[in-house]
């Protein structure tokens, strides 16, 4: 019978150290199979950011959350600023950075004593580039047809939606000379969503709309203020969605953001917007302070179709920038967007379908 026992005995404690080594054995390859999945995405949204930002002629690979920069800047205040943006991606935990500072080689050209230097003249002209209802719309004047084909072509492509197309052609004008600049930066706008907008006017250059991380807005921004930085006054008005796990926080800052437009209504074919009474308040508010900018935005998720969900969100915005139009609200001071289901605020169906307010411009 001790026998016996023993030999069970023994039998149980095999058991337990083989069933501790499979634990241990799958805990070291889900550890394997998790680093690699960190490492490629690291290395994807690091070498994204290096690419908009065009300070690296390299690359960047991870072992693990740590990052290795290879390549040549051009010089140590760029090696500085490559290094800043890369700190900011979430996940790094360390740098190294094996840079060559290869400087350029165009001379700077001297000013004789007796030359005065000028100031660049500020850009002139007036462009937009929009995103409002659903839809990326261009605006601007150009000198010819293939200037305006050029830049609806480039921007279908960057964008990659149709552009609602309304550049006018004025012979005999001068090229704008906004229009090379804006082919140069059109690339790194494809960051912005979310009701974005890039304008130039009376010499102030808009660039709005919303990115996803602090480092994604300072990537955004960088090549705006190098090609317009001398001749335009950069404005931003780029936010950041925040997200607190999977719920969305609308901002509450204003007080036009703050009014409940839960008793909103509409009608089963979606062509009008009842119970207005909270809209009159939106109203007045935008009277007393005839510089605020805001966007409509309609959620919706009761379908299981997010088409659906975004084509009734956005009818909803639309039905509602109406009405206000209707009281004398200029349409330049709203923006429209319909989310769909990407923006709950509640694990309550219920409460995600809203209309929000959010300034955009004060």
């Amino acid at each position: 019978m001790t026998a016996i026992a023993q030999q069970k005995q023994a039998s149980t404690l095999l058991l337990i150290v083989l069933i501790i080594f499979l634990v241990l054995s799958l805990s070291t390859l889900t550890v394997f199979l998790k680093k690699d999945v960190i490492e490629a995405d690291l290395t994807q949204r690091a070498n994204r950011l290096i690419q908009v930002s065009g300070l690296l002629q390299g690359s960047a690979h991870f072992e693990g959350q740590d990052a290795v920069v290879e390549g040549t800047v051009s010089s140590e205040k760029n090696k500085q600023k490559l290094l800043d943006i890369l700190s900011e991606v979430d996940g790094v935990r360390s740098i190294q950075a094996n840079l060559t500072i290869k400087a350029s080689e165009a001379k700077p050209t001297q000013a004789s004593s007796t030359q005065e230097l000028q100031k660049p003249e500020v850009l002139k002209g007036r462009f937009t580039l929009r995103h409002d209802a659903g839809r990326w719309i261009l605006v601007g004047e150009v000198e010819s047809e293939k200037t305006k084909t050029d830049l609806i072509s480039s921007t279908t492509e960057v964008i990659g939606h149709k552009i609602v197309n309304l550049l006018s052609v004025v012979e005999n004008k001068p090229r704008p000379p906004w229009v090379d600049k804006y082919l140069h930066v059109l690339e790194k706008f494809a960051y912005v969503h979310g009701g974005a907008e890039l304008t130039l006017n009376k010499g102030i250059l808009t660039v709005g709309g919303e990115v996803d991380s602090e480092a994604a807005m300072r990537m955004t921004l960088l090549p705006f203020s190098e090609e317009f930085g001398d001749v335009a006054s950069i404005r931003n008005t780029l936010r950041i969605p925040k997200f607190v796990g999977n719920l969305y926080q609308p901002s509450k800052r204003h007080a036009i953001e703050k009014i409940d437009l839960s008793t909103l209504r509409w009608n089963t074919e979606h062509t009008e917007v009842q119970n207005t009474e909270k809209l009159n308040e939106i109203i007045a508010i935008l009277k007393q302070n005839p510089d605020i900018d805001i966007e409509i935005a309609g959620h919706n998720s009761q379908s299981d179709d997010e088409d659906i969900n975004t084509d009734i969100s956005l009818k909803q915005a639309l039905l509602v920038k109406k009405y206000l139009l209707t009281q004398e609200i200029k349409k330049s001071r709203l923006r429209t967007n319909g989310y769909g289901s990407l923006r709950p605020v509640s694990h309550d169906t219920a409460q995600n379908q809203r209309i929000e307010i959010t300034v955009l411009k004060e």
